[in-house]
């Protein structure tokens, strides 16, 4: 292999491996109960659930969907402008719980995506809102904050196994 071509190759490795399976270990991401400090105003509640998502993103989630949100062509869609990420919350919070199968899945309008992504039960509710929360709000997405109550009522939806 030429020089050049293992410098192409190398970063798609490391995307690759850094994705794999969500029953991995949460990568030293603590998961984090409710803020230690009550916030005075509702503006700062929402901006420590943000930073708090974005903390957990950057454990989690950066390797595959990337520091701008574009993910990697053909195998990890992104969540930048995704009507997905963009749409009905319930189905962003089905997806870090569960997980999507591999194998050529195609994600409405987004292109057709070939890396699996494993669920992230082992996360808390809190935590699983605050990262969602990130996604819908980073790089000009806007759309509403998730609360821990609907990764709840998502979660308690999940067939036991």
């Amino acid at each position: 292999m030429t020089l050049r071509a293992a410098a192409c190759t190398l970063p798609l490795a490391l995307a690759i491996a850094g994705c794999g399976d969500a029953a991995d270990d949460a990568s030293g991401v603590a998961s984090e109960s409710e803020p230690s400090e009550a916030a005075s105003s509702p503006a700062e509640g929402a901006a420590a659930l943000v930073a708090r998502g974005e903390r957990i993103y950057g454990s989690l989630c950066l390797t595959c969907h990337q520091a701008d949100g574009g993910g990697v062509p053909n195998l990890q869609p992104p969540l930048d402008g995704s009507e997905i990420v963009l749409g009905d919350p319930a189905r962003v919070v089905d997806i870090t719980l569960r997980g999507v199968g591999g194998g050529g899945i195609a994600l409405e309008g987004s292109g057709e995506w070939f890396q699996a992504m494993g669920g992230y039960q082992q996360l808390s509710d809190a935590d699983v809102a605050a990262v969602t929360t990130y996604i819908r709000q980073a790089w000009g997405n806007d759309a509403s904050a998730v609360s821990p109550a609907l990764v709840a009522e998502r979660r308690a939806e999940i067939p036991a196994g």
